[in-house]
């Protein structure tokens, strides 16, 4: 008898701790929520007015041109070097890639 209350009691505390399924298959990839540095705030924000805030997920991909670019998110310097900060930025921390295309 005793050993059937004991089974019943770990049986319990297992079911109780099992993790639900992260995620089910008709669900959207949560936003992610992130404390974003002063220096990328406002080419963030811009950049998620351009492609919709509703795309904004891990896994994006912006490709955009040197012109493109420059118009929404300026710089002094007008070469695609001047992006490096952020595209790294971007990719490691928010997993969302922009590429800048090249002329041809």
């Amino acid at each position: 008898m005793i050993i059937k209350m004991l089974e019943e009691l770990f049986c319990n505390e297992l079911r109780s701790t099992e993790q639900p399924s992260l995620k089910k298959d008709n669900e959207k990839p949560q936003q992610i929520k992130v404390i974003i540095p002063e220096q990328f705030k406002d080419d963030v924000e811009k950049l998620k007015k351009h492609v919709g805030n509703e795309n904004w997920l891990p896994g994006l991909v912006i490709e955009l041109s040197l012109q493109e670019l420059l118009t929404i998110c300026p710089r002094n310097r007008k070469r695609s070097d001047a992006y490096a900060k952020l595209i790294a930025y971007m990719n490691d921390e928010l997993k969302i890639t922009l590429k800048i295309k090249q002329k041809r």
